[in-house]
């Protein structure tokens, strides 16, 4: 795929040309962001998910104790493959493939607490829910980039993000940024309606 193909959109701003494309990502976002949960995944065809040790029993030990906060990770794969803590209709193409956890003693070091409250708990499950469907995002391919342009020259960029309206922001605040570098004045209409913060 050529990086035209890969354009999403253009968005012209007082001279700067925004562009949103697809990030081509060949790593794996496990081993290079941080991650609350520990995620375990076994599948014969596929490498996803942390490198790991366990055994399913083990996992399944993990998940049942009471030590542990666990979500399970369900795929479903035609025509490719997307994860994600909630089961799929289709009992055919889709089953569980293991899970997501974190011990109660790593949650209440992180953040400091002394105990989980089920507030507490439904916030450490949303963590690690969103940590797969970062993963998924990767995996589908929804990751985005953003490349700030100014008369064809590539000023500044970044990504990947998993949601396109993220990389959009984050590349209107280098907009912002570069223009007041620059000394170029943005339009009013723009700098007012608060598409650049």
């Amino acid at each position: 795929m050529s990086k035209e193909d890969c354009v999403l959109e253009k968005i012209a701003i007082d001279g700067f040309d925004l562009v949103i494309s697809y990030d081509e990502i060949d790593w794996n976002p496990r081993e290079h962001y941080d991650n609350l949960g520990t995620m375990v995944i076994f599948h014969s065809r596929y490498s996803l998910g942390d490198i790991h040790n366990y055994s399913v029993d083990d996992v399944r030990d993990i998940a049942e104790s009471k030590d542990y906060i666990a979500l399970p990770i369900y795929m479903y794969e035609h025509s490719g493959i997307t994860i994600s803590v909630n089961p799929f209709s289709c009992p055919w193409d889709s089953g569980q493939v293991g899970y997501i956890f974190v011990s109660n003693e790593k949650v209440k070091k992180d953040f400091g607490w002394s105990r989980i409250t089920s507030k507490r708990l439904l916030k450490i499950k949303e963590y690690l829910t969103n940590e797969v469907k970062e993963l998924d995002a990767f995996i589908t391919g929804q990751v985005y980039r953003f490349d700030v342009y100014r008369d064809g020259e590539l000023l500044d960029g970044l990504g990947p993000f998993t949601d396109s309206n993220d990389a959009i922001l984050a590349g209107k605040d280098v907009i912002k940024y570069l223009a007041n570098e620059l000394g170029v004045q943005l339009s009013l209409d723009l700098a007012y309606s608060g598409l650049l913060g």
